[in-house]
């Protein structure tokens, strides 16, 4: 069967690269989107139907970055106290350790109590990235959250919501190893 003869050669590669493979596979059809890629194919006559799926090969993520664009009202009145994660262009760029929900260079901040929220409608306004631990770019997207790793698991692609404990800059809702999903990378791949 194609099918286990692909995962063989998946194993396969896996082994001779020492990398871990990621792979999506999506179904398209006139009834639907799914998460299986099967194609039709009509070769000599024969109609074939094959499993197509997108590979990526790609370091295990360390860091997820987030990058958003604030007007001058957010960055003065609104988030003043990220501060240090804002540049002078008025971007908010913020490195979360994959692991644990660790924000990198994080500093509390003393006019707040023991925890703090980041609640930010980003919608289409933003670049998130996958890093591995040496800081190099695995991949990226623009546009919508990928909520997949960036909580809130309910923010639809929109909404970004980090519940920050200000003495250690952990993020509290951060997502466990079981649940975090790099599926919204691979999709356009």
């Amino acid at each position: 069967m194609k099918i286990l003869k692909l995962m063989d050669e998946l194993k396969k590669i896996q082994t001779k690269t020492g990398k871990d493979l990621d792979v999506f596979v999506e179904m398209r059809s006139e009834r639907g989107h799914c998460d299986f890629c099967v194609e039709h194919i009509e070769h000599d006559g024969i109609d074939e139907i094959v499993l197509i799926p997108n590979l990526v090969t790609m370091d295990k993520p360390a860091i997820v970055r987030i990058e958003l664009w604030l007007d001058e009202f957010e960055v003065e009145e609104d988030y003043y106290w990220l501060n240090k994660h804002i540049d002078k262009n008025g971007h908010l760029i913020m490195d979360i350790l994959v692991e644990d929900g660790q924000i990198v260079k994080w500093t509390p901040i003393k006019e707040f109590g023991d925890s703090l929220q980041f609640f930010y409608k980003a919608v289409d306004n933003g670049r998130y990235s996958l890093l591995n631990s040496n800081y190099k770019l695995i991949t990226s997207l623009n546009g919508y959250v990928p909520n997949g790793c960036i909580p809130d698991k309910d923010g639809y692609g929109d909404y970004i919501t980090l519940n920050i404990d200000n003495s250690t800059g952990k993020i509290t809702n951060w997502y466990g190893a079981d649940e975090i999903s790099f599926k919204e990378f691979l999709k356009d791949r």
